[in-house]
């Protein structure tokens, strides 16, 4: 006879066995997920905001994606603004809602403002931790970045202002090249060239504020760091700035574009001199990639009779929002390395135009340098670099009051102490002195 106990008995032993084996297959699987998820790195995402657009914009949308496939647990999202302004102006509209980059491209006055905001990561402690090579930046491009003690960013796509000449129209013409060594000299230039019918304008400067601390400095004057002792109206910005004037309005030589979208009067300058209907121009040195190699030449920045020449860097810096995690600062990092690497500076130079920002790019890039006689121009005009007021306040007395003084000079006819006059009025109110 079957006992029936010991059937219910085995039933259950079974069951329980089955329910072991299950349990057993089910654990293993889940192990199995957990050690593939712990082997997954967790990828940080970082915003950064630049200010360039068309083929500059999509440089560094390449540059940014080269970027990303190297390292598969950080990745860099980029927005293009139209310009280094915007950008600012997105921060500070950003500061208010708190939404903000990680990383910006900021112009050197931007950076000392929001810098002294207390807005900006000092670089120096990831420096010091990565014993990385500060001293292969060039350092003429870092002083604008330098506040105390306290390094603000590295340089990312840096120029200075040069003028331009069609070599062409000069040969034609048979002009010595030597007499741009001075702004009497080119005055007298443009003039010969416009009374010979050989041009319609003989000198364009791309109308910004940029401009106005090379006027100055070459003419010997000198722009202080304290804001209760700036002076936009010295004698000597006055002197440089009225030679300018005079070419529009007494000689009838000079031009400047006004209007567009971003920087289209910028390209509008560069093309007139491409073109033969614009002798000369100052623009940024930045802009060989544009002018055409076969037609335009450069020189350095003029300095006036008996005096020293002095420029400033300009092009943009690479800096880091200090409100960021740390995860998300070492990303940044690791991105501000890399776009400012030997070999992406070096392509900032060859695709666009823009100095290398280290050594080791330069001496890499000989060859090239001299095939290139408007970078070879650059490289030996980085001598003479000078660094632009470094208080925040500048960034409004230049954007605003110095522009507006030298739009009152080139369209208003006003002279050029009347204008930088109202402009150092504007100043000292803004700084309440």
């Amino acid at each position: 006879m079957i006992n029936k106990k010991r059937i219910v008995l085995l039933g259950l032993v079974f069951m329980l066995l089955c329910s072991v084996v299950l349990t057993g297959c089910n654990n293993s699987k889940a192990n199995s997920a957990g050690a593939e998820e712990s082997t997954q790195k967790e990828v940080i995402e970082i915003e950064f905001w630049a200010g360039l657009t068309g083929t500059y914009g999509e440089f560094m949308q390449e540059q940014t994606n080269r970027f990303n496939a190297l390292h598969d647990d950080m990745k860099v999202n980029i927005t293009l603004c139209d310009d280094y302004p915007a950008v600012a102006n997105k921060i500070q509209l950003g500061l208010q809602s708190g939404q903000i980059p990680v990383l910006a491209q900021l112009l050197d006055n931007t950076v000392q403002q929001f810098g002294d905001a207390g807005q900006l990561e000092d670089i120096n402690a990831w420096i010091k931790e990565d014993h990385f090579d500060i001293e292969d930046y060039g350092q003429g491009l870092l002083v604008e970045l330098t506040v105390g003690k306290n390094l603000y960013g590295l340089p990312l796509n840096k120029s200075m202002p040069i003028l331009y000449y069609n070599k062409n129209v000069f040969n034609e013409n048979g002009i010595d090249v030597s007499r741009l060594e001075t702004w009497e000299g080119t005055r007298e230039v443009a003039i010969e060239l416009v009374e010979k019918g050989a041009v319609e304008y003989g000198f364009e400067p791309a109308r910004w504020h940029w401009l106005y601390p090379s006027l100055v400095w070459s003419n010997g004057g000198e722009l202080s760091n304290n804001p209760q002792d700036i002076k936009v109206n010295s004698p000597e910005a006055v002197e440089a700035l009225q030679l300018w004037g005079d070419m529009f309005n007494k000689d009838e030589t000079a031009m400047a574009h006004y209007g567009g979208e971003g920087w289209a009067y910028w390209y509008a300058t560069v093309d007139d001199v491409n073109a033969g209907t614009a002798a000369m121009a100052v623009t940024s040195s930045a802009d060989r990639a544009w002018y055409d190699e076969n037609a335009v030449e450069a020189v350095m920045f003029p300095k006036f009779e008996g005096k020293e020449r002095g420029v400033p860097t300009g092009g943009g810096n690479i800096s880091m929002l200090a409100h960021a995690t740390d995860e998300e600062k070492r990303v940044a990092w690791e991105y501000m390395k890399f776009v400012t690497s030997s070999k992406e500076t070096a392509e900032w130079c060859k695709q666009l135009g823009y100095l290398p920002v280290r050594h080791s790019a330069k001496d890499e890039m000989k060859d090239f340098i001299e095939e290139h006689p408007i970078t070879k121009t650059a490289f030996d005009q980085l001598q003479y670099v000078k660094a632009k007021p470094k208080f925040s306040e500048w960034n409004q007395i230049a954007d605003e009051y110095i522009n507006k003084a030298l739009d009152r000079v080139f369209v208003e006819k006003v002279s050029a102490k009347d204008a930088l006059d109202e402009a150092q009025k504007s100043t000292e109110k803004l700084l309440k002195r």
